[in-house]
């Protein structure tokens, strides 16, 4: 248990930042309940559910904002609150996947080049360059995966390829500037017991923004390119866009 508990530390150090991944780790252990039972199981998975998927609903609405379309009226309002959350579940459950796979890939990658550290000479420096490509990988298909499943529109993966990857290399160096920003300032000092879910939310907004911007500029270049934004059967395009 302490060491998967590492391993996840480690890739969320990787992925979020030290700042941010150590925030998670102490929001996590203050909400930990001592005394575990069915009930407090199931209401937290609910809770756990819920939110994930309002969460995802949002970024769904903010998407089609940005790609110019929304859903068509439709009087069984109810059927269609259940799919788009069983879809914003599906998301979750997607980059659940994508993480787990992202952190097996980096224990066996570190575990292959620990083996080897007498033969290669840059063991070391290997193990961070591949640690970091592999983070980057993953981290542009999230945003890959989001661009394409989450706004109403027909998309394929080579259309939100180039933008997944651009987004993932500015989500990687603004977490690198926010880590070196948390590193040389009094932020959690400053806020005392509220430092951690100030960092957080400091990162949440960073990384909103990046998102956004990152589906406005798979947008433009999609129309750059000459294609036609064709909305999904249960949206349709607005004549007021963002952009």
């Amino acid at each position: 248990e302490e060491a998967a508990h590492g391993q996840i530390v480690a890739q969320l150090q990787g992925t979020l930042g030290t700042e941010a991944a150590l925030a998670i780790e102490q929001a996590v252990a203050q909400s930990r309940i001592e005394e575990s039972g069915v009930l407090p199981t199931i209401l937290g998975f609910i809770a756990l559910v819920i939110g994930a998927t309002t969460v995802f609903a949002q970024m769904q609405f903010s998407l089609n904002t940005i790609w110019g379309v929304r859903a068509k009226p439709n009087s069984n309002s109810a059927l269609i609150f259940i799919k788009n959350r069983l879809l914003s579940l599906t998301v979750v459950l997607s980059i659940g996947f994508i993480l787990l796979v992202s952190l097996v890939l980096g224990v066996v990658l570190r575990g292959m080049l620990d083996a080897t550290n007498d033969l290669l000479p840059f063991a070391s420096l290997l193990t961070t360059t591949a640690e970091s490509l592999i983070s980057l990988a993953m981290v542009a298909l999230l945003f890959a995966t989001i661009f394409k499943v989450l706004p109403d529109v027909v998309l394929r993966w080579q259309d939100v390829f180039i933008g997944a990857v651009v987004t993932a290399v500015l989500f990687t160096i603004g977490r690198s500037v926010i880590t070196i920003y948390l590193a040389y300032t009094a932020t959690a000092s400053t806020y005392g017991a509220a430092g951690s879910v100030v960092m957080i939310l400091l990162w949440v907004y960073y990384s909103s923004l990046i998102l956004l911007f990152g589906a406005a500029f798979t947008r433009s270049l999609l129309l750059r390119r000459g294609r036609p934004l064709v909305p999904r059967n249960s949206a349709v395009l607005v004549k007021h866009e963002l952009l």
